[in-house]
Parts: C-alpha cells; sequence; structure tokens
C-alpha cells in the first residue's frame, strides 16, 4: 500500500578460493567453505541459497579437514616470517596517519562507481588503477589508535587488494553473465566460459584462465562441452 525506496546492490562475489571436491584448497591443511570459495550456483544465486552451499560445502570441509589433521603432523613456524607479519601489523598503529574509517568509506565509493550494478571497461579500468594505486601508495599512511581503529585500518589493507582483484577480474570477463553486467558486453559469450584465477606475482595481481570443467546433465552451463573432463581445481594433498 505504501511506497518504499530501494536500490539494486550486489551482496556476493559467487568466487572466492579456489577448492577440489574435498573443499582443500592449493595451500596444504587449508580448507575453505561457502562463499569463501568458488560457489555451486555458479553466476548468480537467489537470497538464501547460500544456506545450501554453507550445509553441503561446511560439512564436507569439517570431514576432510579432521581426516587431513588426523594423519599430519604440526608444520614447522618459520620465526623470521613470524616476525615480518608482527611488523607488518605493528605498522598500521600510530598517530598522526589518515583515519581508517574515512579510508574504507573512499574504497567502498571507488568501488560502488567503478564496479556496481553496471559495469563497463572505462569505469573498471579507472576503478582498478585508482585501487592499485590506494593499495601501493596509501594503505601505508592509514593507522589505527585504538584496538578499533587498529582492526579497521588492517581491514582496509586487504579490502585495497579485493578492490583491486574484483575489477581486474571484471575487466578481463568481456561478456554479460549471471550478477555480472557490462553495458559494453551485453551479450554472453560461449568462449567466455572459463574461470579467471588470480595470484600475487611480487607486489601485483596477476591472472590467468582455466576452461569451466562440465560433466553433461542439465546443469550445464550454455556454451559448454560436455567433452571436456578436466578438473583444473586443486589437487589433493592426500586422499583420505
Amino acid at each position: 500500500r505504501d511506497r518504499f525506496q530501494w536500490v539494486p546492490a550486489l551482496h556476493t562475489f559467487l568466487g572466492g578460493i579456489r577448492i577440489n571436491a574435498n573443499c582443500e584448497s592449493g595451500i596444504p591443511g587449508l580448507f575453505a567453505a561457502g562463499e569463501s570459495c568458488t560457489g555451486m550456483h555458479g553466476s548468480n544465486r537467489l537470497s538464501g541459497n547460500a544456506i545450501a552451499s554453507c550445509m553441503v560445502l561446511g560439512s564436507r570441509a569439517g570431514k576432510y579437514a579432521a581426516l587431513y589433521s588426523a594423519g599430519s603432523s604440526p608444520g614447522a613456524v618459520d620465526e623470521s616470517e613470524v616476525a615480518g607479519e608482527v611488523r607488518r601489523l605493528e605498522s598500521f598503529r600510530g598517530d598522526g596517519g589518515i583515519d581508517p574509517f574515512r579510508f574504507e568509506a573512499e574504497i567502498k565509493a571507488l568501488a560502488w562507481e567503478s564496479a556496481g550494478v553496471v559495469r563497463n571497461e572505462t569505469g573498471l579500468r579507472r576503478g582498478m588503477e585508482q585501487f592499485e594505486s590506494l593499495r601501493k601508495e596509501k594503505i601505508q599512511r592509514v593507522k589505527g589508535t585504538d584496538q578499533r581503529s587498529w582492526i579497521k585500518a588492517l581491514e582496509c589493507a586487504n579490502l585495497a587488494w579485493v578492490g583491486e582483484m574484483v575489477t581486474k577480474c571484471a575487466l578481463e570477463r568481456r561478456e554479460t553473465r549471471g550478477q555480472h553486467y557490462r553495458e559494453d558486453y551485453p551479450n554472453t559469450d560461449a568462449g567466455m566460459l572459463k574461470w579467471i584465477n588470480l595470484y600475487r606475482q611480487g607486489d601485483n595481481v596477476a591472472w590467468t584462465t582455466a576452461p569451466v570443467p562440465s560433466l553433461g546433465g542439465d546443469l550445464q552451463p550454455p556454451g559448454a562441452s560436455s567433452a571436456s573432463q578436466d578438473n583444473p581445481s586443486p589437487k589433493p594433498h592426500r586422499s583420505p
């Protein structure tokens, strides 16, 4: 009966840590489930469907993590790496720096402007370049003066990386698929039926592509070939 305000929004990445059927990542001992990893719902999902992912993949991740732990011994700790991480964390604490809460607002505004609901090459490229600039030139000056703002400063450091990764992926995907809408590429392209895998190369974000494995059946996405049986997911480190 009454009018109300609404706005379209993106609420999930539909991507994340790359895992295999046992929820293992490419890092020994690291398991992932839910929306922290590549999702079971493809290029889009309805609100609430993440519960299915949490229940199914959460159960599998817990099972295989337990089996992995039962058959593994504690790994060695490199004290120099620990010391380096402590120095990194401490570098975000102090007075006279950029307010992390204002910096977070700047990151959110840039994400909305460059990689919002409707995307195009101009906006994505500008966002990618600005996220990289924020990460390399400005994040070092973000400081927290208490525990709350210190944690926020650390979160901003991660958000700068994530913003650059999202815009790079979206720029590389020159098509419209699921919730990813490119006004300069409004159609779905069967040639783009591939995963974009990100990795760190020095102080930069790089990527490779891999075909989406398809075993056929009703859930086969348009343009997929059931002849492609190769699974580019990370190989399990052990078979419990």
